[in-house]
């Protein structure tokens, strides 16, 4: 699994809520930005037990 720079992740916040007014507007601006951009379907892999 990758990991993001925080700083990146703060600019993809940035792009999905530009313009927004309230809580309200971020959340659904950032829900459409990852309907958008996730590649579905996509594969998962669990972690093995301990």
């Amino acid at each position: 699994m990758t990991s993001r720079d925080p700083a990146e992740l703060e600019a993809l916040i940035g792009d999905a809520t530009v313009d927004v007014y309230g809580e309200d507007e971020q959340v659904t601006g950032v829900f459409a930005m990852i309907e958008e951009s996730l590649a579905v379907p996509f594969t998962t892999t669990f972690p093995e037990s301990r």
